[in-house]
């Protein structure tokens, strides 16, 4: 009774989750706790579970084996197994007959399969159908759909028909996905016009998902000339699509329609996303001639472009192997080569397809694929380019102790403990005669021997070390490190500082070479600057950094010494000494393990300093030395740093370009920056003016947050709000900055205040822009919000943009708040002269034109002032509209000549002043001065 109780409790749970891999997790628990329970009646419910999550996630071997069951079980008992559950009305799925339909369907994907096993399926359908008294349409709609599939293209085209006479049931599957069927069905056999007809009826008051219906609309959109309607629909459904569990299905009509549309670049990004996630299904043929003869056109295109030679990237997951029909290496992902084995790949599955159907049809879609390179329906989606990674800094060979050296420190700095190690082993077994050299690779040897905790083998290391010092005379030396132990590899504490102290004092008093002293001196300032004794650790850093220089033996150890007296420097606010301290360090040639580090440095003080041309060339720099390490993370510190410093420099799109890189390696490393790299892209890729890219990179963000991050959701939502305006996508960018102030209603910390005040700002605008008086509402809570903060910005602007919304909504307080607020504004700044300009404007909307007409003009002078002419124009537009307002047109024409003569003729404003005096003439019935008018600056253009 407890385990039946339990099995419930799972049925429940499956069909309040989505599909997917919980979902298929509970109904294998369902499958197995029914199994020991010995009852096949639950059992079934599982499996008819089972069959329908199996074929909503492309897994074909479960779902034909889950169904056979099933259909066995209700062929020996339709009373105990009966073909509809009913025990979920909300899941039409849960229906054998119509499961029927489901796996007809995959037979015809699996050319192995004889097209006699698909027709018996069908048959057996066709008496199921009947001898449950219902309507045979969806019978005869699934035999339409396998006809199709299979080429058979005459027999398609009656069934279609003959399905209709029959009456709709509610279990012979959704209508308007079988009017779907049908438009993609016209398209295939060359009818797009009545292909875009019936795939835009099913659009319409449908309840299903809509991916299927969007995906195969675009290339009919395109061949009859609707290009800005196959945009729109393919950007409203990548998002969604992305995160499908059709996106193996779904994603050669969205490569196919980036390919012909002038978006290759757009494509190949999408192909990449993709590529990190889907896992074909080994069954499923028609699925990768699909996927291979897309991928093909869109790498082709990229071919034609100029781009044969960009890698894939992803392209060498094992995963994918069965769709490329062999696992990828090397030179195999570049576009140009995967592009032809892609073609020869889709040949190949379509000559097993056309053998088995006795037809051409595979060959024929081929070629109809193919035919579409070099086809153009200009529909541009902005992108922001792509990033090519430098060379990896790793010696390609590690022969000589040089390259073994140079391998070891590249190790240590990007791959790890674990990576280094051999490295540095292999570096000391050829250097033999090097003393240098060998005590620089012991001390990282013991450093990292240390960081996995192999504390035995770290000291047997020193020992040997010390040993080597010894031989070779270097007494006090070795009598150091064998008092000192691992406390001078980085293992001192506070409980040291004592020893250290009395071991320096000891130095001091017999006169020791000053290398020894430093280092122990050394040891002491590490100490002290863990525990925040800035100054004395400083004092400590600069002595040793003096002995070490003065000193260099038996090795040059003093540029690690520098550095650490650089970052102290730092610390304490003496910016121009570490930057001295960093110079002098990098004018040396020395080790590359501490020149990245040093670089990496001076790069980010550069960057605080403001000097970002010098900081991204240290970057750069860094970069350089970084690049393809084991260990990604210290490279794409580098990738996304020299991406702030591009983005600083406006240079937006080739700082979109490199964290998109930064994002490929992070999640290929697992990286826990992933979130935040999304959230940085979105904004240069919105920044460059690639607004559709980068809704869809910050919803990417949005979704990847977890449940208790409310402020870093807000961070994304509000950017996303800020994209999607500029997308021109208004109910996206409505909901988002909504979204974002409900976070600050209910999150009391100032930064919730400070996003929630960026979000109101933002929305009041937008509801200004569509005359929805709400925006007075959302500005007086963003009000609230900003005097919650020191900001004083927020606070001006928040009062700024509700007193002129207060004014366009007929409330007069707006003005009296907007000259109160100009009355706190210094003259000559440029925010005097954009309030000024408010106040000209809130007078305006409350039909006060006499006395807004002075505020306008005041507000052009001083837009000019402050070196804004673009505002200055827009401001005299504004006047010269007064005017007319005020019937003073000779007036208005002057001011129009006036702004006609100064705007560039490359500027945005120019049409909209020459319109505008256009139609002032022709309200005076001055036609041929405004035709005159319009005819010469048609010519200009």
């Amino acid at each position: 009774m407890v385990e039946s109780a339990r099995f419930e409790a799972l049925i429940e749970e499956i069909d309040r989750t989505q599909v997917g891999v919980e979902e298929r997790n509970l109904i294998e628990q369902a499958v197995l706790l029914a199994e020991e329970l010995g009852a096949d009646e639950l059992a079934y419910r599982a499996r008819v579970r089972l069959t329908a999550s199996a074929y909503m996630t492309h897994d074909m071997d479960a779902m034909l084996s889950s169904f056979a069951w099933c259909a066995g079980q209700h062929a020996a008992d339709p009373q105990r197994f009966p073909a509809l559950l009913g025990d979920n009305p909300h899941a039409p799925g849960l229906n054998l007959l119509l499961q029927y339909n489901w796996a007809a369907k995959v037979l015809t994907w699996i050319p192995a399969i004889a097209l006699t096993e698909v027709y018996r399926c069908l048959d057996e359908m066709a008496e199921r159908y009947a001898r449950a008294g219902m309507s045979p349409r969806t019978a005869v709609f699934a035999r339409f759909r396998v006809a199709y599939h299979v080429g058979d293209l005459a027999a398609a085209e009656t069934l279609r028909h003959e399905r209709h006479r029959y009456p709709v049931e509610p279990e012979t599957g959704c209508a308007k996905c079988q009017t779907a069927e049908e438009g993609y069905f016209l398209h295939l056999a060359g009818d797009q016009a009545g292909a875009v007809a019936l795939l835009e009826d099913s659009l319409t008051d449908h309840t299903c998902s809509l991916e299927y219906e969007k995906a195969r609309i675009l290339l009919p959109l395109l061949l009859t000339g609707n290009a800005e309607r196959a945009r729109a629909i393919h950007l409203e459904s990548i998002r969604s699509l992305m995160r499908s569990p059709d996106l193996l299905e779904l994603l050669p009509f969205e490569l196919v329609f980036c390919a012909v549309t002038g978006n290759a670049e757009r494509g190949l990004t999408l192909l990449e996303r993709a590529l990190e996630t889907i896992v074909p299904d080994p069954l499923n043929q028609d699925q990768h001639f699909s996927l291979a003869a897309a991928i093909a056109l869109l790498l082709d295109t990229l071919n034609a472009e100029g781009h044969g030679a960009v890698r894939v990237r992803g392209a060498q997951n094992p995963a994918l192997a069965v769709l490329w029909g062999a696992e990828l290496s090397g030179e195999d992902t570049r576009a140009d080569a995967l592009a032809a084995r892609l073609w020869e790949r889709a040949k190949d599955i379509a000559t097993v397809f056309d053998a088995r159907n006795g037809n051409a049809f595979f060959a024929h879609r081929l070629d109809q694929t193919r035919a579409l390179l070099g086809a153009d329906f200009p529909a541009p989606i902005r992108t922001t380019g792509r990033y090519e990674p430098v060379p990896s800094a790793l010696p390609a060979e590690t022969q000589t102790p040089e390259q073994a050296r140079a391998a070891a420190e590249f190790l240590a700095l990007t791959g790890g403990p674990e990576t280094a190690v051999p490295a540095i082993e292999h570096a000391l077994d050829i250097t033999r005669d090097d003393l240098p050299s060998r005590l620089f690779l012991t001390s990282l040897l013991i450093s990292m021997r240390r960081d996995l905790g192999q504390t035995d083998t770290a000291a047997a290391i020193l020992e040997a070390r010390i040993d080597e010092l010894r031989i070779a005379g270097f007494i006090d030396h070795a009598k150091n490190e064998e008092r000192m132990g691992m406390l001078q590899f980085g293992a001192a504490s506070i409980e040291d500082l004592a020893l250290l102290r009395s071991e320096a004092e000891d130095l001091r008093a017999v006169g020791a070479p000053a290398s020894v002293l430093a280092h122990v001196l050394t040891s002491l300032a590490h100490v002290l600057g863990r525990e925040d004794r800035l100054d004395e650790a400083r004092a400590l850093a600069a002595e040793a950094y003096t002995l070490a220089t003065q000193d260099p033996i038996p090795y040059a150890f003093h540029p690690s010494l520098g550095l650490h007296l650089a970052v102290l420097e730092r610390r304490l606010g003496q910016d121009d000494e570490a930057l001295r301290i960093l110079n002098a360090l990098l004018a040396e040639q020395g080790s590359g393990f501490v020149r990245a580090h040093t670089l990496f440095q001076r790069a980010t003080l550069h960057a605080e300093r403001g000097e970002t041309e010098a900081a991204l060339r240290d970057g750069e720099a860094f970069l350089a030395l970084v690049s393809g390490g084991a260990n990604r993370g210290i490279e794409i510190t580098a990738l996304d740093f020299t991406a702030q410093m591009l983005s600083t420099l406006d240079r937006d799109a080739e700082a979109a370009a490199r964290t998109a890189y930064a994002i490929d390696l992070a999640r290929r490393a697992e990286d826990d920056r992933l979130v935040s790299l999304h959230l940085s892209l979105g904004r240069y890729q919105n920044w460059a003016g690639a607004a559709e890219t980068a809704v869809e990179t910050l919803d990417t963000a949005y979704r990847m947050t977890g449940e208790d991050e409310p402020l870093l959701d807000a961070e994304i939502l509000v950017t996303l709000g800020d994209a999607a305006a500029n997308a021109e996508q208004f109910s996206l960018a409505y909901g988002a900055w909504s979204q974002v102030m409900d976070i600050a209603d209910h999150v009391d910390t100032p930064e919730a205040a400070a996003v929630g005040t960026r979000a109101g700002l933002s929305l009041g605008a937008l509801l200004m822009r569509m005359e929805d008086e709400e925006a007075v509402e959302r500005l007086e809570r963003a009000a609230v919000w900003a005097r919650a903060q020191d900001d004083l910005g927020p606070i001006l602007e928040t009062r700024h943009r509700l007193g002129l919304a207060r004014a366009r909504f007929g409330d007069p307080a707006g003005v009296s708040e907007l000259e109160a607020l100009r009355a706190e504004i210094p003259d000559g700044t440029w925010l005097a002269a954009d309030v000024t300009d408010s106040i000209s404007r809130a007078l305006t909307a409350l039909d006060r034109a006499d006395e807004a007409l002075p505020y306008a003009r005041a507000a052009g002078t001083a837009y000019a002032q402050a070196e804004d002419p673009g505002a200055a124009v827009a401001s005299g537009v504004h006047e010269a509209r007064i005017l007319v307002r005020l019937d003073r047109a000779d007036e208005a024409l002057e001011r129009y000549r006036t702004l006609g003569d100064s705007v560039p003729a490359e500027a945005p404003i120019r049409a909209q002043v020459i319109e505008e005096w256009a139609q002032v003439l022709e309200s005076l019935n001055r036609h041929a001065e405004a035709h005159t008018l319009r005819t010469r600056e048609a010519a200009r253009r």
